[in-house]
C-alpha cells in the first residue's frame, strides 16, 4: 500500500515518472500475494499514465 500511495501522490505532482516506479511496483507485490483487488486499481492507474 505504500507504494501505491507514493504512486498516486506522484500522480497527483504530476511526477509521473516516479508515480510508474512506484505504481509498477506496488502492482508487482500485489500479483505476487495474489491480491486481485488492488492489483486491477494498480493496473487501472498505471494504463491512465501519459507516455
Amino acid at each position: 500500500m505504500t507504494y501505491h500511495a507514493l504512486g498516486t501522490l506522484a500522480l497527483a505532482e504530476e511526477n509521473y515518472p516516479e508515480a510508474r516506479v512506484n505504481l509498477q511496483t506496488a502492482l508487482d507485490i500485489y500479483v505476487e500475494y495474489k491480491d486481485q483487488y488492488w492489483g486491477a486499481i494498480a493496473r487501472e492507474a498505471l494504463e491512465k499514465l501519459p507516455e
